[in-house]
Formats: structure tokens, C-alpha cells, sequence
């Protein structure tokens, strides 16, 4: 299967984070104000897609959403999605 560009991916992320009811982050959280995929007053989430049958998750990941939650005072949510 031919790689996803990353237009599919951004794309995609805002969809699937209006469908969890969420507001996506501006460049996936990449700037210093907003962090993680998406958030709401009470929630930050962290999207990882793949097309993979598996996904392994690492520790540094969850701290890393833990953190950025514990300084927005929001509870953290992470979703992964399988494309396949």
C-alpha cells in the first residue's frame, strides 16, 4: 500500500477529533500555547493512526500526554485509530 501524504493525516485527525466532539490543535500541537491533537475545557487528546494491525505505545507517549494534561488541568485521553 502506498504511504499517506500528510494532508490525508491532517485531515483526518481534525475529523476524527470533531467526532469525538473535541477541538483540533493547530499543527498537531506542535506550538508552545496549544499541545496534543485536540482538547475541550476538560479534556486533551492524542491521536495516533496506523495503518499496522498493532500499535505500540511507549512509555515516553504516555508521559508526555500526562504532563501536557497535568499543566492544562484537563484530563488526558489517548486514542489510537486503525486505519485498516
Amino acid at each position: 500500500m502506498a504511504k499517506r501524504s500528510t494532508k490525508f493525516y491532517r485531515r483526518n485527525e481534525a475529523e476524527v477529533m470533531k467526532s469525538l466532539e473535541l477541538i483540533p490543535t493547530k499543527n498537531s500541537g506542535a506550538g508552545w500555547v496549544e499541545k496534543s491533537d485536540g482538547q475541550s475545557e476538560h479534556i486533551i487528546c492524542e491521536l495516533k493512526s496506523t495503518d499496522a494491525a498493532s500499535y505500540r505505545i511507549t512509555l515516553n507517549d504516555l508521559h508526555t500526554l500526562e504532563y501536557n494534561a497535568a499543566v492544562a488541568h484537563k484530563l488526558p485521553v489517548f486514542a489510537i485509530q486503525f486505519l485498516q
